[in-house]
């Protein structure tokens, strides 16, 4: 899946699973919640569910257990590629490059305050050639990428 992902949109996607996970734990943690507190209150189990919200709280809860598990294991794929310089595709095939370096975070999120890195806006970056890794058509900046 990363190598589908483009250097640009990278911190959207990461935030998206970031997102995900905490409103999957979020839900997770109401309902896990609810249950404890009216085991705790009642001793029937058809008061903290009544009717088909039984039904519906199984279905959140098993959603919720599958999403984070999902989101989870992309977002652990996102930072190893990040942290390691290999992508999926090349860490599966077990073809770690030589010349792989990690990416600076900057690199994903922009070069702008921590606290914005957070927030689903545009990065700003120092270069953008250097981010994709190639000058694009048009520039007539000539000097060397580093």
């Amino acid at each position: 899946m990363n190598n589908c992902i483009g250097a640009l949109n990278q911190k959207y996607f990461v935030l998206f699973l970031v997102y995900t996970l905490l409103l999957c734990g979020l839900t997770l943690g109401l309902i896990i919640g609810r249950s404890i507190h009216c085991k705790d209150s009642s001793s029937s189990s058809s008061a903290c569910f009544p009717g088909s919200q039984a039904g519906l709280a199984t279905s959140a809860v098993v959603l919720s257990s599958l999403s984070l598990i999902f989101a989870g294991s992309m977002l652990y794929n996102q930072v190893y590629a990040v942290n390691t310089g290999i992508g999926t595709i090349d860490r599966m095939k077990r073809r770690a490059k030589v010349h792989a370096v990690p990416i600076p975070w900057s690199d994903v999120f922009g070069h702008g305050t921590v606290f914005l890195w957070w927030l689903p806006t545009e990065p700003a970056f120092k270069s953008v050639d250097k981010v994709l890794g190639f000058r694009r058509s048009g520039d007539t900046n000539t000097s060397p990428m580093v």
